[in-house]
């Protein structure tokens, strides 16, 4: 499984590609220490920033739904990713 950190375009690019990759990988952290067991499982982590929005990051409501993150298997990674 990958888990895909995004965030909205407010601040420095640098820092929003920095901030969801520390993010995911603090769940990654958590989920391998208490839920998923090794070997059945491998969990890597990928930060996006701004990239990929789902709504506008004119308001505040898009704002928010920009910043998330997305868990993606394997099987089913989206083409992009794939790159």
């Amino acid at each position: 499984m990958i888990l895909i950190g995004f965030t909205d375009n407010v601040g420095r690019k640098g820092i929003n590609l920095d901030l969801p990759r520390k993010r995911t990988q603090k769940v990654s952290d958590e989920l391998v220490t208490k839920v998923v067991t090794k070997p059945y499982f491998e969990v890597a982590t990928e930060g996006y920033g701004p990239a990929y929005t789902v709504a506008s990051n004119e308001t505040e409501d898009g704002k928010n739904r920009n910043r998330r993150g997305d868990l993606v298997s394997k099987v089913n990674q989206p083409e992009h990713l794939l790159q």
